[in-house]
């Protein structure tokens, strides 16, 4: 296997590479700063691969030139394989426009001022992970805002409201009859699904909650959510009506300490790096290896996901993501068990975080 590597760091707003080179002819990776970017390219066909080391682990990222990276706090070593190596995993869609409007109004939250070292929200207070997709397709059928917003925030905010945890379906607010009532509410076409806004499920949710999971079932498939609720409206459980929403901005980071240090949980947008499908919990926090995942349009992949907690010390937010059990971490941040059930979150470190983030979270007071 034919490989040149190429190795960048970045120190603040100074980026210093060096490209080394093997074999005879020409190096097959160019590079190009902007700012804080690094922009490869090459020509032919080749696989671009990256390693926090130049001996590995060898991740692949990309089969497509040019590839934009963040590498801000990062060292990072890249090399393009010739035709025949490992071909990248492919990012799912999860059904997130990352240019979407969302509204409300960005403010700041109470006291504390100052918020402390750590925090988490009240985990018994939370439903378990979710899973919107398949193993073959984990974002289908592009329904992480109704996750996040609903089953996430909206249970959470109900159990929190009577200090009573969620421990079965029909203490879960379910984003299945919702998702397709949202995405009539966005008017788009029927028997399709799309990706949808944070807040719109918000706005359904104040007009008297939504059903819960054990009254509206859900099925990873957009043809049977449409049967099954496209067509009839389910009675709303009272209990998950959630009303007064309001957001912060990622960029703060203070702001959203004090959202978690008082005990409330975030629903959030982001956008996510190319290794995102195959992150199992390691390292912590995650990273990522600064490759931008795209559609298959040449758009960023958008994800909806809750934001539970924060720890100075690893430098890291706590998420739960909507992927299954299996996916990611654990919160303690041990590796999963044997049957890697236990996980479904991640810390998620905050460069990283802030970098990928659409720039709003959003919280129930």
């Amino acid at each position: 296997m034919n490989a040149r590597m190429f190795r960048a760091a970045v120190v603040g707003s100074l980026l210093a590479p060096w490209l080394m080179c093997a074999g005879d002819g020409p190096a097959p990776l160019t590079a190009t700063v902007s700012g804080e970017v690094l922009r490869l390219s090459w020509t032919g066909v080749g696989t671009l691969e990256a390693a926090p080391t130049v001996s590995g682990p060898w991740t692949p990222v990309a089969v497509s030139s040019p590839q934009t990276l963040d590498l801000v706090g990062r060292h990072r070593y890249f090399r393009r394989v010739s035709p025949g190596g490992p071909a990248p995993p492919e990012t799912p869609d999860y059904g997130y426009d990352l240019t979407a409007a969302e509204g409300g109004e960005f403010e700041s939250p109470p006291a504390p001022l100052e918020p402390p070292p750590s925090a988490t929200v009240d985990l018994t207070l939370l439903p378990p992970v979710g899973r919107q997709g398949t193993e073959q397709n984990p974002g289908a059928p592009g329904s992480c805002a109704a996750w996040s917003s609903t089953y996430g925030l909206a249970t959470f905010t109900a159990a929190r409201r009577v200090n009573q945890a969620p421990t079965n379906a029909t203490q879960w607010a379910s984003p299945a009859a919702i998702f397709v009532q949202v995405l009539q509410l966005e008017q788009q076409a029927s028997n399709t699904c799309a990706g949808s806004r944070i807040t719109s499920y918000f706005q359904v949710l104040a007009q008297g909650g939504t059903p819960s999971l054990a009254d509206a079932p859900y099925v990873p498939s957009c043809p049977q959510l449409w049967t099954n609720y496209g067509g009839r409206t389910l009675p709303p459980d009272p209990a998950f009506t959630v009303s007064g929403f309001r957001k912060v901005a990622t960029t703060n980071l203070t702001f959203i300490k004090r959202v978690l240090a008082s005990g409330g949980a975030l629903a959030y947008a982001t956008g996510l790096y190319t290794d995102w499908s195959s992150y199992r919990g390691q390292p912590v926090p995650y990273v990522g290896n600064g490759v931008p995942a795209r559609k298959k349009d040449g758009g960023l992949v958008g994800h909806c996901m809750l934001i539970i907690g924060y720890d100075d010390t690893r430098n890291a937010m706590l998420i739960q993501n909507s992927e299954g059990s299996d996916w990611g971490g654990t919160i303690s941040g041990a590796p999963p068990g044997p049957e890697g059930t236990d996980a479904g979150y991640v810390w998620m470190d905050y460069t990283t975080f802030q970098r990928l983030a659409q720039g709003e979270a959003f919280y129930v007071p």
